[in-house]
């Protein structure tokens, strides 16, 4: 009988493969536009790539740009444990809409072709190596992500009968019982951090698994999204904030990062707590965010960064913050490092936190000086 596959083994794996040379690394950062046309136009055009997909329309290149951001984040930082852990959660999503397992090597060697094609020998050879890797452990993939499929769901201890009674609410587009139901926990006596914590964020987790697993649509988890903002915009309206101001916080999502519920309960969570925030939203420019901050003199920055694929952007924008304001602490979170903690490690960032709670801990602690 065959052993089961395992995520660390293939962790392991991947540390063995060798570094690209940066010089490497930087031509494929220099051609990315051009791989990007040149695999969109050639999937585009072949009606044999298009049957793997079983029907799906062709990915837009805006998801072949992001697959040149990612591996650029990887090529450039060596962190082939990136690979390990994001190709099977890729794999089991694209899957779950009907994708064939066979797409994805054959839309890596369309890569590999477009590489070779596209930069020189010298350049082409490391990378095109661990597209090699990929397409080598291409049957572990598919394993990793069948062994997702037929996990168990997991259901968070507190409010969990709420819980079913609000994800049924919002995927059936009653934002009037949402919001019902939201308010008769808090007039039970939680606390908005605490109906963050405890509810919102798990029912957007049970939507987000759900989209993977393809029992919703594209549309569903927008329409629940929605409704989930207008929701805690009605509740963040009723509360009342403190007088006394700890300090002032400036709040955002990275750039390309279109989901903001995170950051906004990061904002809440501290504004609740006596900061005054600057909250910016979603997909903020780094230019633009680092324009703000020096604006307004924070006291304290927090980052959400929901994809590997915005690291390296925003690897460079908390490094432009501390060489402008020297003295602001940076806090970091989001569903980048919830796969790969060890990510955290190397962003520059004061801190990292799982959560909105957590996050409110933390920077009251940093504003007595108990934390550094």
């Amino acid at each position: 009988m065959e052993p089961t596959v395992t995520l660390s083994d293939l962790v392991a794996q991947s540390s063995r493969l060798p570094r690209v040379p940066a010089e490497a690394a930087d031509a494929y950062r220099s051609v990315m536009q051009a791989l990007v046309v040149e695999v969109s136009e050639t999937l585009a055009a072949d009606s044999d790539y298009r049957e793997f997909l079983c029907g799906n329309p062709p990915p837009l290149a805006e998801n072949h740009r992001n697959h040149a951001l990612f591996m650029d984040e990887v090529l450039t930082s060596g962190s082939y444990d990136l690979l390990a852990v994001t190709l099977p959660w890729l794999y089991h999503a694209y899957h779950a809409r009907g994708v064939h397992y066979d797409y994805f090597p054959a839309e890596l060697r369309l890569w590999q072709r477009a590489i070779a094609k596209t930069l020189p020998p010298e350049a082409a050879a490391p990378i095109n190596a661990v597209y090699d890797w990929l397409l080598e452990h291409h049957g572990q993939f598919v394993a990793l992500a069948e062994q997702q499929a037929a996990r168990p769901p997991v259901r968070p201890p507190v409010f969990a009968d709420v819980l079913d009674v609000l994800t049924e609410a919002l995927l059936g587009g009653d934002d009037a019982r949402v919001l019902a139901l939201c308010r008769g926990v808090k007039d039970g006596g939680a606390s908005l951090p605490e109906l963050l914590l405890h509810l919102i964020y798990p029912v957007l987790q049970r939507v987000g698994d759900l989209w993977e697993d393809g029992r919703i649509s594209v549309a569903d988890e927008h329409q629940a999204t929605a409704i989930v903002n207008r929701v805690l915009g009605a509740l963040y309206y009723e509360e009342t904030f403190p007088e006394q101001v700890r300090g002032r916080a400036l709040v955002a999502s990275s750039l390309n990062q279109l989901h903001e519920i995170g950051a906004w309960m990061v904002a809440t969570c501290l504004e609740l707590d006596g900061w005054d925030v600057d909250y910016l939203g979603a997909n903020v420019p780094p230019d633009a965010l680092l324009q703000k901050a020096r604006r307004v003199q924070p006291d304290l920055i927090a980052l959400s960064i929901a994809m590997a694929f915005s690291l390296r952007e925003t690897r460079a924008l908390i490094a432009a913050l501390r060489a402008q304001l020297p003295g602001v602490k940076i806090l970091i979170g989001g569903q980048a490092f919830l796969r790969l903690p060890a990510l955290v490690d190397d962003m520059g960032a004061d801190a990292y936190q799982p959560d909105c709670a957590a996050a409110m801990q933390w920077a009251r602690a940093v504003r007595r000086g108990e934390s550094r």
